[in-house]
């Protein structure tokens, strides 16, 4: 997960291209017409792709913002927060995005 600061762009394109490619390998499929129970399935699959597409994205952008907002050590920690926080979601995983110090802007815009 580290790297340069165009790591999350690239994380980005390679999630989305993924997704944009199942899309259309499903949207190929004429047999969907006769078989809507078969396409409700799909939708349920790429909704649950997406929904880890968006949960893998964040973390990227989380990590790289803290990377250049305060360097490799607040990095660290974002990341090993995020990694047993089991997700952005997660309460554990939004107290590593409030500010460190008092007077430090948070990622959300707020100051402390």
């Amino acid at each position: 997960m580290q790297g340069s600061p165009q790591t999350a762009r690239k994380v980005i394109e390679s999630q989305r291209s993924a997704i944009e490619s199942l899309i259309q390998r499903v949207g190929q499929q004429k047999s969907f017409v006769d078989h809507p129970d078969l396409l409700a399935e799909w939708a349920r699959y790429l909704c649950v792709r997406i929904s880890g597409a968006i949960e893998v994205c964040v973390r990227e952008i989380l990590v790289e913002y803290a990377d250049i907002r305060g360097g490799p050590q607040l990095r660290n920690f974002v990341q090993s927060r995020l990694s047993r926080s089991g997700g952005p979601e997660n309460p554990r995983a939004t107290g590593a995005m409030r500010p460190v110090r008092p007077g430090v802007e948070g990622i959300s815009g707020e100051d402390a």
